[in-house]
């Protein structure tokens, strides 16, 4: 599905050229769950920004199901990024003027999706997320692992063959980071492939795979040992609180 030939990435701060990738090689087959991980600076958010069509290389070829995207304009860039790309961030980017309901709808109503088939279309993304009785609630009014899970109702209302996720449990405390990883991999079950920026071992431990990056290369690229699942760990949590609760 995503094949990365030769990809360079070159910035230019004054006259200087500032390499962020140096080359990168890179086969994701459709439906894998993998995470890309490397200290700051190592061009793990460069990569995504590629993958996603944020971004185009200096230099190689990528290629989205078997079509090279690497030299398009950017209104294609653009479409292919609306129409097969979905996205997580750490800090949820949703408008707080709007219901939960309403920025799900928005990359539909970019697509041009007419209002009552963008509204069952949202709906439903909320309900697949756990959400569908706080469609009406604004940002605000919500906990941050709810606004995490309305930010992926969103990635998920256009149904993306990719979701992209930059750190999407770093403001999150471990128990609601967890039931965001248990949503991934239930999304992953479904045949979506799946990419996760982050620092976190435990939540790269959540994948099947980890590409770690160093100074703009792939320098390892393994399946996970002991892959962690997340619905576990939370089975393991209410059961000790249970404990508590009866002591």
């Amino acid at each position: 599905m995503i094949r990365l030939r030769g990809i360079e990435k070159h910035y230019r701060l004054a006259k200087v050229s500032v390499p962020a990738l140096r080359g990168v090689n890179l086969d994701v087959e459709k439906g894998e769950f993998l995470s890309v991980m490397g200290p700051s600076g190592s061009g793990k958010s460069t990569l995504m920004n590629i993958i996603g069509c944020l971004d185009q290389p200096t230099k190689g070829h990528y290629f989205l199901s078997g079509e090279d995207v690497a030299t398009k304009k950017e209104d294609q860039l653009a479409d292919i990024r609306n129409r097969r790309v979905g996205f997580v961030f750490q800090t949820y980017n949703l408008l707080g003027r709007l219901t939960a309901l309403e920025n799900v709808e928005l990359p539909l109503i970019y697509r041009g999706v007419g209002t009552a088939a963008r509204r069952q279309q949202a709906l439903t993304a909320l309900d697949a997320v756990g959400l569908s009785h706080r469609v009406r609630h604004k940002p605000q009014e919500l906990s941050g692992g709810q606004q995490q899970r309305c930010a992926i109702a969103r990635a998920l209302a256009a149904e993306p063959s990719i979701i992209l996720a930059d750190e999407p449990t770093g403001n999150l405390d471990s128990r609601a980071g967890t039931e965001i990883m248990a949503l991934f991999q239930q999304l992953h079950e479904q045949r979506i492939t799946i990419m996760v920026v982050t620092h976190d071992e435990n939540v790269a431990a959540h994948s099947g795979r980890i590409i770690r990056l160093l100074d703009g290369l792939v320098v390892e690229d393994a399946p996970v040992v002991g892959r962690v699942y997340a619905q576990d760990s939370l089975a393991l949590l209410e059961s000790e609180e249970g404990h508590k609760a009866h002591a």
